[in-house]
Formats: C-alpha cells, sequence, structure tokens
C-alpha cells in the first residue's frame, strides 16, 4: 500500500513541474554574423554592409542588436546646389526583434524589425567640412 501511493505521489508532482515549466521563456542559444543589403541612391546601386547578432527565445523570438554604414560612398548629383562635391555617408545602428515560426518543414518563415538610430552625414573632403544630421530608422 505505501509503494502505491508512493507512486502515486511522485506521478502527481512530476505532472506538476512539468506543467510548471511549459510557460517558462527559455534562451535556446543565438546568432550572428554579417550581412549586405542593397538600396538605390541617385539612381546608383548603394550597398551597406554590417552585422548583427540576437539571442533565440523559445525556440521563436529573438532579440538583439545591428549596426551598418554605406560601403560604397556615393557623391551627390551636381544639380544640388551648393553641395557639389560632397559625399553622402550613413551610419546607424540599433535593435533587432523578430519571430521565427517553425513549421517542421525545410523552410521556416521569419518576420523582424529594425529599430535604429544613427547619423546621416555630408563630407567635403577638400573644404574639410562635415553637416551631419540624426536620423531615427525603422525598417519593418
Amino acid at each position: 500500500m505505501k509503494n502505491i501511493v508512493l507512486i502515486l505521489c511522485v506521478c502527481i508532482l512530476s505532472i506538476n513541474a512539468k506543467a510548471q515549466n511549459t510557460n517558462r521563456i527559455y534562451l535556446d542559444g543565438g546568432f550572428g554574423g554579417t550581412y549586405i543589403s542593397l538600396s538605390s541612391f541617385n539612381g546608383k546601386t548603394a550597398y551597406s554592409i554590417g552585422g548583427g547578432g540576437a539571442m533565440l527565445f523559445n525556440n521563436s523570438f529573438y532579440i538583439g542588436g545591428f549596426g551598418q554604414s554605406f560601403s560604397n560612398v556615393s557623391k551627390i548629383s551636381s544639380n544640388i546646389e551648393g553641395y557639389k562635391n560632397y559625399l553622402v555617408q550613413t551610419e546607424i545602428g540599433g535593435l533587432w526583434l523578430g519571430y521565427i515560426f517553425r513549421q517542421n518543414k525545410r523552410w521556416d518563415y521569419d518576420l523582424s524589425t529594425q529599430i535604429a538610430w544613427g547619423e546621416v552625414s555630408l563630407n567635403n573632403i577638400e573644404l574639410r567640412q562635415k553637416h551631419y544630421d540624426k536620423v531615427f530608422v525603422l525598417t519593418p
């Protein structure tokens, strides 16, 4: 009789322990690396290079940080009065949030956003002038 009561108690306690564990947020690992993005600026192809990393929670939600800047500095076209020899540069960095939809198939879908702040600057190397402005960037 004692053995049956002991077995029932162990089974009930193990079920409660499992029920408490399913609602916890746990760290699965993380990822990081470099990335390249392409865009158009003044009719020319502009590419940015950067890096980022994040921590993965519950095998689906991730939170991390990133940074990027223009890799090829583009000249502003000469039709802008007073800024003929200026180079445009950007540098941004911020928070990276995302969710991975696990389909248990070959492909997984990802939805992420990047919330960043940084600087856009106009540089004239010959005159040693720099004009800049702080920016806020939201990338869906």
